[in-house]
């Protein structure tokens, strides 16, 4: 849909909708967890999902007709189906690229988070606001950083430097036994997040 509605400025603009998805990420746990703290366990539910049919209008004139592309006008043009499209080696390379980051940014909450407060005995508030510190590098240098990077280097270029960043944090959030790093190095573990 970007390329769609900002064909001359399409990497400008997926920034600014990763920062947007940071902020998301940043202020959702906070607000959820307030509203569990009072209302328990359904009623946040429930009330992301009043958010969501409250903005329903707002995205229904955001996504004009213009975003209806027809891909299917030209009939010459071949099917492609979901599981040819799955054994292209970029669009593969892609989905496993995308599948191992949510791994690795969805993990450390559930497992680091309980092993942070239970083990080391740091409060609710610090380990929020642990977890809060990639979220605002997210939002703040996604707009700054992604179009600067795509200027200056190749795509994969980028992917693999960023996956050998991303392998360094885990190995140090772990901390990693298999290289030596100490198991209870709570600094290690803060610069690896």
């Amino acid at each position: 849909m970007v390329s769609i509605k900002y064909p001359d400025n399409v990497q400008a603009k997926i920034s600014l909708l990763e920062a947007a998805n940071g902020a998301g990420l940043f202020v959702g746990p906070i607000f959820g967890g307030i509203v569990y703290e009072f209302t328990h366990f359904c009623a946040p539910f429930f009330l992301f999902s009043g958010i969501l049919l409250i903005l329903f209008p707002f995205m229904m004139k955001a996504m004009t007709s213009d975003l209806d592309r027809d891909d299917n006008a030209d009939n010459s043009a071949p099917k492609i189906g979901y599981i040819k499209l799955l054994k292209h080696k970029r669009v593969f390379f892609a989905g496993m690229n995308q599948f191992m980051n949510i791994i690795v940014f969805c993990s450390g909450q559930p497992i680091f988070g309980p092993r942070l407060a239970n083990v080391y005995g740091l409060s609710n508030l610090m380990v929020g606001l642990m977890f809060a510190v990639p979220t605002i590098a997210y939002i703040v240098g996604g707009p700054i950083l992604l179009p600067m990077i795509a200027k200056k280097f190749e795509t994969r270029s980028t992917m693999m430097i960023g996956f050998i960043i991303l392998s360094s944090c885990c190995i140090l959030i772990g901390p990693s036994k298999i290289l030596g790093l100490p198991s209870e190095s709570l600094p290690l573990m803060i610069i690896g997040l």
